[in-house]
């Protein structure tokens, strides 16, 4: 064999033996040729294209639907004891339906006696502005008036009568006794005013004869003891004409105090009467905001609903249970409020979310299949992050609403508020160069800073 390829080998030609080889070599640099050239133009594209191409950047968040306005929690002020339940769970109720009765027996005793405190109040009022007035008669208002028939209201005006009566006849025949005083005390004044002009005139004649004696005495025809005589009973007239002016002083000075006493019996039956129109007016305030107040608290016995929707999470199911201050009773989604949906987002995302940004949403509570993706915008970013109470993660809230079309779409499935939904919020376009330099960006700028 090995002869027979010798004498094969011996019948090629000398040039075409050196051909063959380098041939061989050329084809193969050829093909490493191509093969980095192919390499390089796939990289020199991708590197390309990782400059120029935009991809999609978006946001990817978990939320619900939920009403524009929110659920309305139903609670009471003061609470009280359950009377009626007029709702279940579920139950579609209309704006200012009954949806709960509370009991009324404490707070219609409390009102029937601020009722009968103000009642009172506006009596004592009305006559003491009758007193101040100086009228005869009591005009009582016409709230008073109008309830005339009812026992309480008619025992409490004439009350106030029969003491108006009792004031006034007391304080007049106070004022009477004053002023038959007075007339006695002017009568006495006459008649010492009287005496006294007879004790002067009796005295004037007794001067007189006395200057006659004296006379006659000087000539001899009169007696001294005649003259010493006249002369006491001039002084003794002088003397009880002196006692009856005193008398006149004194009794006009009674006269005056008895006048004075008048005018102050009847300023301090007016002080007295100031003040008591002061404090019967403050107590009279004082009922009115207390009874309105409480007549404000029988209106809200009856628990109505704020809004048309539908009854949820009702915590109320026992007749005759106790209702705690302020306790939460149940709660109403509205019905024709605008529907939105509510994302949480997480604050490493929130970076490039901002109002009007368009999104997606599909509601996962449907068939995958048969749920259509709408559009939507966002309208509403939190102005802080908030922080989940049970886990301590932190969170925006982010509120979408669906647009017509996305609406127009949604129309055959029944939308309940708390459906879960998965939200897309589109941030924009970045090159795949961005999404490999930023995190470099990043590490060689904290690398600086520290």
């Amino acid at each position: 064999m090995k002869e027979e390829k010798a004498a094969m080998t011996d019948l090629v030609p000398a040039p075409a033996k050196a051909l063959a080889v380098p041939d061989r070599a050329a084809d193969y640099s050829r093909s490493i040729l191509a093969g980095w050239l192919v390499i390089a133009v796939t990289f020199g594209g991708l590197i390309l294209w990782s400059f120029l191409a935009p991809l999609t950047a978006a946001v990817m968040a978990q939320g619900s639907l939920v009403v524009d306005s929110s659920r309305k929690v139903i609670q009471h002020l003061e609470g009280g004891i359950v009377k009626e339940i007029l709702v279940h769970d579920g139950q579609i109720v209309g704006e200012g339906e009954a949806l709960l009765r509370l009991d009324q027996s404490q707070v219609l005793a409390s009102a029937a006696l601020l009722r009968a405190k103000l009642d009172s109040a506006l009596a004592q009022e009305a006559r003491l502005m009758a007193e101040r007035s100086g009228e005869n008669v009591i005009s009582f208002p016409a709230e008073l008036i109008s309830r005339r028939t009812d026992v309480e209201v008619a025992s409490t005006l004439d009350t106030q009568r029969r003491l108006f009566e009792a004031r006034r006849s007391s304080r007049n025949g106070q004022i009477q006794l004053l002023r038959a005083r007075i007339e006695q005390s002017r009568e006495q004044i006459l008649g010492l005013t009287t005496l006294e002009k007879s004790l002067e005139y009796q005295a004037v004649l007794m001067r007189k004869e006395l200057s006659g004696q004296q006379i006659l005495e000087e000539k001899g025809y009169s007696s001294k003891n005649k003259i010493l005589s006249l002369q006491r009973d001039v002084a003794r007239l002088e003397g009880e004409r002196g006692q009856s002016l005193a008398s006149i002083a004194s009794i006009r000075q009674t006269i005056s105090e008895s006048d004075l006493q008048i005018l102050q019996l009847d300023k301090q039956f007016r002080e007295d009467v100031e003040k008591e129109l002061r404090d019967v007016q403050g107590i009279r305030f004082d009922s009115e905001e207390r009874l309105a107040a409480v007549v404000d608290q029988i209106s809200r016995l009856t628990v109505r609903s704020p809004v048309a929707g539908v009854v949820m999470d009702l915590a109320v199911h026992t007749v005759g249970g106790v209702v705690a201050p302020g306790g939460h009773l149940m709660d109403v989604v509205p019905r024709d409020d605008r529907l939105l949906v509510e994302a949480t987002v997480s604050p490493d995302s929130i970076d490039g979310v901002y109002v009007g940004q368009p999104s997606q949403v599909r509601f996962s509570a449907f068939n995958r299949g048969a749920s259509p993706t709408v559009k939507g915008e966002v309208i509403f970013v939190s102005a802080d992050r908030m922080v989940n109470e049970r886990t301590d993660a932190p969170y925006y809230i982010v509120r979408i609403e669906i647009d017509e079309e996305g609406r127009r779409q949604l129309e055959q499935f029944s939308l309940i508020p708390g459906m879960p939904c998965e939200v897309v919020i589109d941030k924009g376009s970045r090159t795949m160069a961005e999404y490999f330099i930023k995190p470099v960006k990043d590490t060689i700028y904290r690398s600086m800073k520290y």
